[in-house]
């Protein structure tokens, strides 16, 4: 093995250090000998230094440092002499000497094995390099055998690849000899001629057997045959029809080719390649019988057509439109007779180009109208249509609707564009007119709405202001009556009892109307509700008259809605209520719930006097009654109440109904409402009780009472208690009107 000689230079640097280091111990301890004297300890380190030199494994580096150490103890004992340290020196010199020969001793020992290695690691890489060279030539071997392997494997797919291939041609292929003899054929030339393998044609004459015969019956020479000429003379051949012989003896029309097998510029054979034509020539002739019925049929179209397109121009003749067939390579048009027409012009003049009719157009659409054509060409949509002005002979402008369509060549560009000019003048006015309607329609109905705010305002504003004087009314028609009845005749006690009874209608009507028109302006934000709690709160305020009248109501499972609870719980107490209230017999109330995925419906039915058919529309009016109040006292507003409210929350309220059969009230709500009404404030969010409205203090005033103060009853305690509007949990009093 060769030695790295970056490792001798490292060696050789460590023995250098070594040396060194040796010396300068020698010097140390030579120094601390003069100053020491001490001979045990100075014996020690004399021989460290020997050892420290040994280290670096060179007899020479180990015999300079122990002749540099005995000096050095010689020339410290010469210059401090002392008779008693004389021997004792000397044994120290002796001792360096031994340990001196003990080093140099360990050195060639160390210096034979290392030889011994080395020889060992060199024959041991003799060897390696020996076996790595039998392994690559046996590699090669092997890689040179398993190359042969594959060509063989290759060359052996290759040929059942070609076989395959061969097979799966759907054209009859076979091979020639120079004697006509067949070498190869594949599947389908056998199927085709008749023959269950392709093995039953190797070595056999293919002429003699296949092409032996004209398709008249006469003998077929070879000489004369173009196929056999492949491989007799080395000319190709083509023929598109050429009768061949099936083993059974029957022969079908084929097209072949026939091509010379060139080895080595020697002609050793040919390939002839053929199909079976019959399905071809069997469709040939049926195009051909095609092609004839085709002609008759195009002939009796285009007299057809002409026929149509005469009255295609009556109609648009007739129709007042304009037919118009643009050449966009050219830019020629045809302009119809109609289209000259619209705009006023005779039928002969002379119109036809592009520009005529840019000519016709208002300038200020002249821009837009080139941009829509160019939009058209540029992104090739489904159609074309534009509306503009042309203007007319008379200099007027009239409307016009152009639609049509465009045919494009293979690079996009536009070739021909035909369509129809629509004379729209009356419509574009029409529907000017119409816009003018609907922005009059649009500000009556702004009028209106805030007709109907005012009146709402008007109504709060009267119904409130209505109680403070008919507080007093009652409160001193009350004491008159409880001070004074008896004391006049029968007609005055007739007339208090009168005047009480008026003042508690009017009072009940004012509060039925506050509640009416609280149904918006008080209205609460909507918020996901569970229907079921708000029937049991409706029956807790309707348990007294459902205890009174004995009554059963009956309520399935009900739906969590988006709604404002207070006033769903109002709408269900005036229909149970209703229900309860009208009834002659025990009174028996139903209430159920079909839920859908976006509505629920809700139905209330009851056993109760019934509603004639002609009244369930106007028992929702507000003030509307059908029957008197002494047969069922009411105001005749509950109803309106609940159809205000349902109209609030987006929903519907109907009634079914049979007179003296019980009625069946109908509510259907929205789950969930995608646009909730807006709160507004406004005088109903006003507290009666504590806010003045503008304008109260002059009324109170022209009334009587001192400005901005209302007049209030006598603080004596009336028999009728007053009250300022009755709790919005509370039924209204005559709300069904089945009353009315």
């Amino acid at each position: 093995m060769r030695s790295d000689p970056v490792d001798a230079n490292t060696t050789q640097f460590l023995r250098g250090g070594y040396a060194v280091l040796a010396a300068i111990l020698a010097s140390l301890v030579a120094i601390a000998d003069w100053y020491w004297q001490g001979a045990g300890a100075i014996a020690v380190l004399y021989v460290g230094v020997v050892i420290v030199a040994s280290q670096s494994r060179n007899a020479a580096v180990v015999l300079v440092s122990a002749a540099a150490c005995v000096v050095l103890l010689l020339l410290v004992g010469a210059l401090n002499p002392v008779a008693e340290q004389f021997v004792a020196r000397l044994l120290i010199a002796l001792t360096i000497g031994a340990v001196t020969l003990l080093s140099l001793q360990w050195l060639r020992l160390r210096s034979s094995q290392l030889r011994r290695v080395a020889i060992d690691q060199r024959w041991a890489s003799d060897i390696e390099e020996t076996h790595r060279e039998r392994d690559s030539k046996s590699r090669e071997l092997t890689s040179l055998v398993e190359q042969l392997n594959a060509e063989r494997q290759k060359l052996a797919l290759s040929e059942e690849r070609t076989r395959l291939l061969l097979n799966s041609a759907a054209e009859g292929i076979y091979g020639l000899d120079n004697e006509g003899n067949c070498t190869f054929a594949n599947t389908a030339c056998a199927e085709m001629l008749g023959y269950q393998s392709a093995d039953l044609l190797l070595g056999k004459n293919m002429h003699a057997l296949t092409h032996h015969t004209r398709d008249g019956g006469e003998v077929y020479p070879i000489g004369e045959c173009q196929i056999s000429h492949a491989f007799l003379r080395g000319t190709s051949a083509h023929l598109e029809e050429e009768t061949f012989w099936r083993r059974d003896g029957s022969s079908f029309p084929a097209e072949c080719w026939s091509h010379p097998i060139y080895e080595n510029d020697q002609l050793i054979g040919a390939v002839v390649t053929f199909t079976d034509v019959t399905e071809r020539k069997r469709l040939q002739e049926a195009l051909k019988r095609d092609n004839e019925e085709l002609e008759r049929v195009v002939s009796v179209r285009n007299s057809d057509l002409a026929m149509a397109r005469d009255r295609l121009e009556l109609a648009l003749t007739a129709g007042n439109v304009g037919l118009w067939d643009w050449n966009a390579r050219t830019n020629k048009v045809y302009y119809s007779a109609t289209y000259k027409k619209q705009l006023g012009y005779p039928h002969d003049v002379q119109w036809n180009h592009f520009s005529h009719w840019e000519s016709q157009l208002h300038p200020d659409d002249f821009d837009v109208a080139h941009e829509r054509v160019n939009e058209y060409f540029e992104h090739r949509t489904n159609e074309y249509k534009s509306i503009f002005r042309l203007r007319c002979k008379d200099g007027s402008y009239r409307w016009i609707l152009a639609q049509g369509d465009a045919t494009f060549d293979e690079q996009g560009l536009p070739m021909r564009m035909i369509g129809v000019h629509v004379d729209i003048t009356e419509r574009i006015e029409n529907e000017r007119e119409l816009k003018r309607l609907n922005h009059e329609l649009e500000r009556a109905n702004e009028a209106l709405q805030e007709s109907n705010v005012q009146l709402q305002q008007f109504a709060y504003v009267a119904s409130h202001d209505l109680q403070t004087p008919l507080r007093g009314i009652t409160g001193f028609a009350q004491f008159l009556r409880t001070d004074y009845e008896g004391q006049f005749d029968e007609k005055a006690d007739d007339y208090m009892r009168r005047i009480v009874e008026a003042a508690k209608r009017m009072q009940r009507m004012i509060d039925d109307l506050l509640i009416y028109c609280r149904v918006e302006s008080r209205a609460a934000p909507f918020e996901r509700t569970d229907l079921n709690d708000i029937v049991n709160d409706a029956l807790a305020l309707l348990d007294a008259s459902i205890e009174e009248r004995g009554a059963e109501i009956q309520c399935a499972t009900l739906p969590s809605i988006d709604c404002d609870r207070s006033q769903i719980l109002q709408l269900l107490l005036n229909l149970i209520g209703n229900a309860i209230k009208y009834c002659r017999d025990k009174p028996r109330v139903q209430i159920d719930a079909d839920v859908g995925p976006e509505r629920c419906l809700i139905s209330i039915r009851d056993n109760g006097i019934g509603i004639g058919e002609e009244h369930l529309e106007r028992i929702f009016e507000i003030f509307r009654r059908l029957h008197t109040r002494e047969a069922y006292p009411g105001t005749g507003i509950g109803l309106a109440v609940c159809r205000r409210i349902v109209r609030r929350h987006g929903g519907k309220i109907w009634a079914e109904s049979v007179d003296g059969q019980g009625s069946t009230f109908f509510v259907e709500l929205p789950i969930n409402p995608l646009h909730a009404p807006a709160v507004e404030a406004s005088f109903g969010d006003q507290n009666p009780e504590t806010t003045e409205p503008a304008g109260r203090a002059s009324r109170n005033a022209s009334d009587g009472g001192t400005t901005g103060q209302a007049i209030s009853p006598p603080a004596r305690p009336p028999e009728v208690p007053q009250h300022s509007g009755r709790h919005s949990g509370a039924p209204l009093d005559g709300e069904r009107l089945q009353n009315g």
